[in-house]
């Protein structure tokens, strides 16, 4: 699974999240934000969902147009890829913060259905 950024990070712009797993084609994946990614998520199987559940997660999952987020729960395509957009709040004390955003994919095929799980991409919104 691979996240990646594009645009810049400043406040008050869109920026697009690009999501890819192309083993994992026409399967669900779900986006979210948090403000740190130690400890984590620990699963039972020992893989770790490299954020961490605080505020920012739970409403990047609950509530994403509240931090507007969109598209961040969807499906993937034929080739395994997607795009959510974050539209930066226009708050200036974000200047300087760093969010870090992560996706998992679900496929309920398989005995554990959290089939893949990306690396946490770090976001430092500019002012």
């Amino acid at each position: 699974p691979r996240l990646t950024l594009q645009g810049i990070p400043r406040i008050g712009t869109t920026v697009n999240l690009s999501v890819s797993d192309p083993l994992y084609s026409s399967r669900k994946y779900v986006l979210a934000f948090s403000l740190g990614t130690t400890p984590g998520i620990p699963l039972g199987d020992g893989r770790v969902i490299p954020l961490n559940p605080d505020i920012i997660f739970l409403v990047s999952l609950q509530a994403p147009q509240w931090i507007g987020l969109r598209n961040n729960i969807a499906l993937l395509n034929q080739q395994g890829q997607a795009a959510a957009s974050w539209d930066i709040p226009n708050i200036p004390v974000l200047a300087s913060t760093t969010i870090y955003a992560a996706f998992i994919v679900v496929d309920h095929q398989q005995q554990l259905p959290i089939a893949s799980i990306s690396g946490a991409l770090p976001i430092m919104i500019q002012p």
